[in-house]
């Protein structure tokens, strides 16, 4: 699991917290910016979106080319703040992704599954 967030004080009280529990070995901690995220490594099947909500779409952006196809989307405060996160939910209500935003509290929920890139095979012939 690999958790993304750029103070400095809360990588370090999560980096505390995995030690405490033993988990430091399951969790990788970045102290970046979400929105200039890369690596080389398997394919993303989770990811939940919480922070600023003027760059959640920024932040689907950066990961998008490492989701699996199936790969499930969270993003938090997407009721509550629409105005600003716009730009997010027009990017998850249309291909290639499905999404329901549900009120789990005020502020709501997006659930989005990454259905994969849609190729027209007729092209390849």
């Amino acid at each position: 699991m690999i958790s993304i967030d750029n103070k400095h004080d809360r990588v370090e009280y999560v980096l505390r917290v995995m030690r405490d529990l033993k988990l430091n070995d399951y969790v990788e901690v970045l102290c970046e910016d979400a929105r200039e995220y890369s690596h080389d490594r398997k394919d993303i099947v989770f990811t939940f979106i919480d922070g600023k909500k003027d760059e959640y779409h920024q932040y689907l952006d950066a990961i998008e080319k490492y989701l699996a196809p199936g790969a499930l989307i969270l993003a938090h405060n997407t009721l509550s703040d629409a105005h600003v996160i716009k730009p997010y939910i027009e990017k998850v209500y249309t291909s290639p992704y499905e999404s329901i935003t549900i009120a789990t509290d005020p502020k709501g929920l997006t659930i989005s599954i990454y259905k994969g890139k849609t190729y027209n095979y007729n092209t390849l012939r």
